[in-house]
């Protein structure tokens, strides 16, 4: 009887050696589609770039305007980062990307791009 209870008992060693094989295992198979983890397509897209940057634009004129008695018509990039409303100037995905007001920001007026235009909704 007390070979079977041998033959039961598993070494912690051999657990681990398991685990590592199979963690090898399962690194060869997946990795490749781990590498894209999180990410809906690996293309990059600088018109989403383009329209990420458009909506915190928007955003931050939208709270400053909320925030402030003098409420901000045209886009002022540097008086939003002043304000603490954006950390830092948004990275233009292209270098003729340039941010702009279309209309008033105080009322309908919505932050666009000279080459990507506008968010459609």
């Amino acid at each position: 009887m007390e070979n079977d209870k041998k033959k039961k008992k598993i070494n912690f060693l051999e657990v681990i050696i398991y685990l590592y094989i199979l963690g090898g295992i399962v690194f060869i198979l997946f990795g490749p589609k781990l590498s894209n983890f999180g990410k809906k397509d690996g293309n990059y897209s600088p018109q989403r770039h383009c329209y990420s940057n458009i909506r915190v634009l928007q955003g931050a004129v939208e709270m400053y305007n909320m925030d402030s008695s003098t409420m901000m018509d045209r886009l002022d990039v540097d008086l939003l980062i002043k304000g603490k409303y954006l950390k830092e100037r948004p990275i233009s995905p292209h270098p003729n990307c340039n941010y702009s007001e279309n209309g008033d920001l105080s009322g309908d007026g919505v932050v666009v791009c000279s080459i990507h235009g506008g968010l459609t909704s």
